[in-house]
């Protein structure tokens, strides 16, 4: 894939957040901060100290204390103590509302985005009412890998010829965490339905039109009971995608496990953007949710400006570039993205071809109960007779909104 250009600006995402108070603090503050990540981005973060302190001379003093903080724990960290929380940290883009409306997050001066190299309707990502609460600093969304050796191009386009294939040594087609709610809310997307309305903020909307939330619910049955109810891989088959598992849904950071699986057993190892779906006697684009993980500084840091400062810093050219050599990381910089010097692996390649085809994810998730709902409503599915599906849906629907 070397020299091959990714243009993040055809792929870019409006995901603005809505409308809600600015909660950051003013002035400078200390000169010590503490930084929260991933346990695998630690070497990252040490050598971007380094080259921030030496493009800040003002900061080559500065504390900057690096911490171990998983992004989907950040939000508990933060409510349970923001005053003890890092000041600046990395969490989900579905995250964002929430964390604004609980006066968490600190707005980020524009004057420290608008030269970094990210496209404003990118940044637009992470803004609440005008105000920049989080940097994205890499999409989150998923696609499809896949062994080209036994897939060829015009198999990929289709879920029902992929399952239809002989997949030869490998035990399953195609795998897949269909009970996860993260993956769940496509099926119904990708079919034309809606989730908590157009706005996706509407409490007292379920899945709507019900009808075609019915024709997914008889889908994601079938997949678990029907004829080829052995060719799937249901779960996570990140682990198992080249191995046992021919083709699997999943995102970027499968991407060094699934290429070795593949190399390892012989396969092929591909990447391309998800194929379509048939629900209802209907072909439909699988669509998956259009999303990016953000870069946040906490609202009560007592060093707005040096936390600010190289929150921006994390997400700039350089610093998106390193992060990919390191991590593989997709970038959200478009200077980065159109780096021609950069070899780039082909699930960024995939995972950019996929941003053209996603959906906004509903803000309102979380306090409707969604995510529990929708496992329980996958598990359910796999044991339901099919009769019994109607009140499996009605139920998944009336859990959501009664919340």
């Amino acid at each position: 894939m070397k020299n091959k250009k990714i243009l993040f600006l055809a792929a870019a995402m409006l995901l603005g957040a809505g409308s809600l108070a600015s909660c950051g603090n003013g002035g400078k503050g200390g000169n010590s901060i503490k930084v929260w990540a991933a346990k695998d981005d630690q070497a990252f973060l040490g050598q971007v100290v380094e080259k921030f302190k030496a493009a800040y001379p003002d900061y080559a003093n500065a504390n900057i204390e690096l911490a171990i903080t998983e992004e989907p724990d950040v939000p508990t960290q933060l409510k349970t103590d923001l005053a003890a929380s890092a000041d600046v940290f990395h969490f989900a883009g579905d995250q964002l509302g929430e964390l604004v409306a609980s006066n968490y997050l600190y707005g980020i001066p524009s004057a420290l985005t608008s030269n970094i190299g990210i496209e404003p309707a990118v940044l637009e990502a992470g803004k609440v009412g005008g105000n920049q609460y989080g940097i994205p600093f890499t999409p989150n969304t998923y696609f499809m890998y896949y062994d080209a050796s036994v897939y060829t191009a015009e198999d990929i386009k289709s879920l029902e010829t992929m399952m239809a294939k002989d997949v030869g040594d490998y035990t399953y087609n195609f795998g897949f965490d269909i009970a996860n709610g993260w993956y769940l809310q496509s099926y119904f997307f990708s079919a034309g339905c809606t989730i908590f309305g157009e706005s996706g903020e509407d409490a007292t909307k379920g899945i709507e039109p019900a009808d075609k939330g019915l024709e997914v619910a008889k889908w994601m049955w079938d997949v678990y009971n029907g004829p080829n109810k052995d060719k799937y891989y249901r779960g996570p088959a990140d682990a198992q995608c080249g191995i046992s598992v021919a083709a699997c849904v999943t995102g970027t950071w499968s991407a060094g496990t699934i290429a070795k699986n593949m190399t390892d057993n012989g396969g092929t190892y591909a990447c391309a953007p998800l194929p379509k779906l048939t629900i209802g006697g209907h072909e439909y684009e699988w669509k998956s949710v259009g999303d990016y993980k953000h870069i946040g500084v906490n609202a009560v840091t007592e060093a707005p400006e040096l936390a600010a400062t190289f929150a921006a810093y994390l997400a700039n050219a350089e610093s998106q570039a390193l992060r990919y050599t390191l991590r593989g990381t997709a970038p959200t910089n478009a200077e980065t993205a159109s780096d021609d010097t950069i070899e780039w692996d082909a699930s960024i390649v995939a995972q950019t071809e996929q941003l053209n085809h996603t959906f906004k994810q509903p803000s309102i998730y979380g306090q409707q109960n969604f995510w529990d709902a929708a496992t329980a409503f996958g598990s359910d599915l796999s044991i339901a007779k099919k009769a019994d599906v109607v009140d499996y849906f009605d139920g998944f629907n009336n859990l959501i909104t009664a919340a």
